[in-house]
C-alpha cells in the first residue's frame, strides 16, 4: 500500500465506497505513493492518475580528473487509467550504482525504463536507458581518444545525455550532463557556444516538477515529500583545469534531486533518492556522503491519484 511519507493519512473506513483504502487527502485528490516495493489494493472500479518514474543512471565513475554525468531516469505518465478491484503489484526501479544503469519501475501494464550511465575516458560509451547517459570528456593527445555521443533515450520517456567533441582544444575536457525527462544533457559544442571552456563540464538535463505533472499538486511536500520534481540528468565533471562544474538538472536550485559534478578532489554531490534523477560526473574523487554513494542514481517512484 502506498504509505504517506508525513502527511495526513485518509483512511476509507469501514463501509466506505472508496475505491482503495487508506492514501493522503489534499485538494479534492487521494494520493498513494510508493518510493518502495508494494501493492495497491482497489475495491471498487476508479480511473486513476498514474506517474512511474524509474531509478536514475549512476555514473561514470573516477579516473584521474576525468568522469562523466549518470543519465535521469525516464518517466512514464498515463492519465485516466482504468482499475477494476484487485490487487496491483508495483515494483520500484533503485539507482545505478556508478558505472550501471537506473533498474524499471513497473506497475499496471506500463514500465519507465532506468537512466543509462555516464560513460568513462577510458573507451567506455555512456548508455542509453529512459534518458541517456552523458559523454566522457575527451583528451586530445597521444594516443588518439574515442568521442562518444550522449546515451539514447527510450521513445517518449526522456532526452539523450550530452554530447562529446573531437574538435576541443582543452587537453582536459570536461565530462557531459545526463538527459533528463524534460529536455537533453548539454553537449560540448552547445557549451562552447555559450562562452564555457573546454575544460567544464555541462549541465545535465532538466527533469518535471510534480506540479507540472498533477494539476492541483503545489508541491512535493503538499503530499509528504521531501522534492518537488523528478527525473534530471546529473551534471558532468569539471576537467583537471577548471572547477566550473555541470549542474544536476540543469539549474543551481535543483529541485530534481540529481547529483552536480565534481572537480578534482571534489566529491559530485548525492541524489536523492524517489526523484529516479541521474548521478553526478565525478574526477578524481567519489566519496559517500551522509551515508549515500555519490556515483548512484536516485531510487524510482510511483504516485497513484484519483479525485474524491
Amino acid at each position: 500500500m502506498g504509505m504517506g511519507l508525513g502527511a495526513g493519512n485518509f483512511g476509507a473506513g469501514e463501509g466506505s465506497t472508496l475505491p482503495t483504502e487508506g492514501g493522503i487527502l489534499h485538494n479534492g485528490y487521494i494520493y498513494h505513493i510508493f518510493e518502495a516495493d508494494g501493492e495497491l489494493e482497489v475495491v471498487a472500479d476508479v480511473d486513476v492518475d498514474v506517474m512511474l518514474v524509474g531509478g536514475g543512471g549512476g555514473n561514470g565513475g573516477t579516473y584521474t580528473n576525468w568522469g562523466t554525468g549518470g543519465g535521469g531516469a525516464g518517466a512514464v505518465i498515463e492519465d485516466n487509467v482504468s482499475l477494476t478491484p484487485g490487487t496491483y503489484d508495483v515494483n520500484i526501479g533503485l539507482g545505478g550504482e556508478s558505472l550501471n544503469n537506473g533498474g524499471n519501475t513497473t506497475a499496471f501494464g506500463l514500465t519507465a525504463i532506468g537512466g543509462g550511465r555516464g560513460g568513462k575516458r577510458t573507451g567506455t560509451a555512456p548508455n542509453d536507458g529512459g534518458s541517456g547517459g552523458g559523454a566522457p570528456g575527451w583528451y586530445n593527445t597521444a594516443p588518439a581518444q574515442l568521442v562518444f555521443p550522449g546515451g539514447a533515450p527510450e521513445a517518449g520517456q526522456g532526452h539523450k545525455g550530452g554530447d562529446g567533441d573531437v574538435s576541443a582544444t582543452a587537453s582536459h575536457q570536461g565530462s557531459q550532463g545526463g538527459g533528463g525527462y524534460g529536455s537533453q544533457g548539454i553537449d560540448r559544442l552547445t557549451a562552447r557556444a555559450a562562452g564555457l571552456s573546454d575544460h567544464s563540464g555541462t549541465n545535465g538535463g532538466l527533469g518535471k516538477l510534480l506540479s507540472d505533472i498533477f494539476n492541483g499538486l503545489e508541491s512535493g511536500e503538499s503530499i509528504g515529500l521531501a522534492f518537488n520534481g523528478v527525473a534530471g540528468g546529473g551534471g558532468g565533471a569539471a576537467g583537471s583545469a577548471s572547477t566550473t562544474i555541470g549542474l544536476g538538472g540543469g539549474v543551481a536550485a535543483n529541485p530534481y534531486g540529481a547529483g552536480d559534478g565534481g572537480h578534482g578532489t571534489l566529491s559530485p554531490t548525492p541524489t536523492i533518492d524517489g526523484t529516479g534523477s541521474g548521478a553526478g560526473g565525478a574526477a578524481t574523487t567519489m566519496d559517500t556522503i551522509e551515508g549515500r554513494s555519490c556515483g548512484k542514481g536516485g531510487d524510482g517512484i510511483v504516485i497513484v491519484r484519483y479525485a474524491v
